[in-house]
């Protein structure tokens, strides 16, 4: 008689085959998983930095603020406001709502402004149905028509319009002729200024 000769048989190869073929199976789904929760994670990570850069450039703009009534035109869709720049030069703002968030400036000539340039991208908002409020005595409304400036404006989606999100607070204003300090032009005492 032969003796038996080492090696596997036709069905030990067909399982341990089979066996690898669902190992790699589970891998590839895992990897595949894996993918799609990084790359999700990174939209967020890119949505939650254009919203904060957003939010940001609101509230430094707003920060800026000067009293200049013709300025300040509040709506449900745009609100705009004069503001100074770091030279020192009083513009006027506008931020429109639209498919984004769009800003555009003006020059400010004598007390009301002038042609505003081209809108440039500020924010791209999920979903659709994005409009401004204002913060008053009575409280965030959704459209303003007292005297003077709100404290604050902020935005509200459609689906929550109670939930005010990105909140811009205006400073106490004071007239663009004494924003840099006391002066000829300005009406404030020097008292007022550190």
């Amino acid at each position: 008689m032969r003796a038996a000769e080492g090696g596997f048989t036709l069905i030990e190869v067909l399982a341990a085959l089979a066996l690898g073929l669902v190992v790699m199976g589970l891998v590839t789904s895992t990897l595949q998983g894996a993918a799609g929760q990084l790359s999700r994670a990174r939209t967020a990570a890119g949505e939650a930095d254009a919203y904060a850069r957003a939010a940001d450039l609101l509230e430094q703009e707003a920060a800026h603020a000067v009293a200049l009534p013709d300025a300040f035109q509040p709506a449900a869709r745009s609100v705009s406001f004069a503001m100074t720049t770091r030279e020192g030069a009083t513009v006027v703002h506008r931020f429109t709502l639209g498919a984004a968030l769009t800003l555009a400036e003006a020059p400010v000539i004598g007390d009301k402004p002038g042609v505003f340039g081209a809108e440039r991208l500020v924010w791209q908002p999920p979903g659709e149905g994005w409009a401004f409020r204002y913060l008053g005595p009575k409280g965030w409304q959704a459209d303003w028509s007292d005297p003077g400036l709100p404290r604050a404006f902020g935005l509200v989606q459609a689906r929550d319009p109670v939930a005010v999100l990105m909140t811009a607070a205006f400073p106490l204003l004071a007239a663009p002729d004494c924003v840099l300090g006391p002066g000829a032009a300005c009406d404030l005492g020097a008292e007022v200024f550190p």
